[in-house]
């Protein structure tokens, strides 16, 4: 198997609603698929068990061809397969200029982006108020600005993800930048920080990785207004290829992306009752999730709670 391995522990969220009441961090062998613009072939179960080491529960295969498997829990050879979801990949293939870039999108999504841009900068007497941080003393400032906006964020509150608090962290964003591989963005209204974007350079590919806003920005439309600064940024680094979204669906996304891969993860565990009885929990309250969710909005009231939940947290 020519893909690279190596062993990991891998946090598996337990959520009820919105809010994370465990987590479940397996050790496995990852195996990944290192093509952006494609998908990874299936091997055979005999092929995976190659992989293990004794200190792992099983192995993550990234990124295989979606159409192998249904989403959900089954057997794979003497492996207890599990399938949390299919997923996309969304990505920009980046264009010889930002304006053929910009070209494929449709006059009214390009006059709507373009009136979100001007309105900001008209509140900012004429600039930008877009912050690019890039060498090794710009990062704890960043880090410290950044992470003052990621802590009101629902997604920190709620979700206990965002931007990274730890100093390890930070010497983190400093090594990136010694390297030349750090693109640290702030926005900026009336001086103040209201949006951050942590992103990075690998290779060809450019990385938006972390992002986050002010909940009491959002009439500002700051996340669109930074990730157009952004988009443009991109696209004038020498070299760049391809500016990758990570995988998961969002709005942002597929207005913005111009390619995307379809695929899904593939867990393959030991077939131990620890294993066995974790990942049926998991799945169990991922199916929960889904179904009061799908009740709710039949009611019509799935956006209030959500809101309501976001606005207690």
């Amino acid at each position: 198997m020519s893909s690279p391995v190596a062993l990991r522990k891998i946090g598996l969220r337990f959520l009820v609603g919105e809010w994370a009441v465990g987590m479940w961090y397996p050790c496995l062998a990852v195996v990944e698929h290192s093509d952006l613009g494609s998908v990874a072939s299936l091997q055979t179960p005999a092929s995976y068990e190659l992989l293990l080491s004794a200190g792992a529960a099983g192995v993550l295969c990234r990124r295989i061809q979606a159409d192998h498997f249904n989403v959900g829990i089954g057997r794979y050879g003497r492996w207890l397969r599990y399938v949390r979801s299919r997923d996309v990949h969304h990505f920009i293939e980046i264009q010889p200029s930002w304006e053929a870039y910009f070209s494929q999108f449709t006059g009214k999504s390009r006059q709507n982006l373009r009136r979100s841009v001007k309105r900001f900068a008209e509140r900012q007497q004429g600039g930008g108020g877009v912050e690019l941080l890039t060498t090794p003393d710009d990062m704890p400032r960043f880090h410290r600005e950044a992470l003052r906006i990621s802590e009101e964020t629902y997604q920190h509150k709620l979700l206990k993800s965002g931007l990274p608090a730890g100093k390890a962290f930070v010497a983190h964003l400093e090594k990136m930048a010694t390297e030349g591989r750090a693109r640290g963005y702030l926005l900026r209204d009336g001086g103040r920080p209201i949006a951050y974007a942590w992103c990075s350079l690998a290779g060809d590919v450019f990385k938006y990785e972390i992002v986050g806003y002010l909940p009491d920005s959002a009439d500002l439309s700051p996340g669109t207004v930074l990730l157009y600064h952004i988009i443009e940024d991109a696209h004038a680094i020498a070299g760049c290829r391809l500016l990758d979204f990570g995988p998961g669906e969002a709005l942002y996304k597929s207005m913005f992306a111009n390619r995307k891969v379809e695929y899904v993860d593939l867990y393959l565990f030991r077939m131990t009752v620890v294993n066995v009885l974790l990942v049926g929990l998991h799945r169990g309250l991922t199916l929960a999730n889904e179904g009061l969710g799908r009740f709710l909005e039949k009611l019509g009231v799935k956006s209030r709670i959500k809101r309501f939940m976001r606005a207690m947290s």
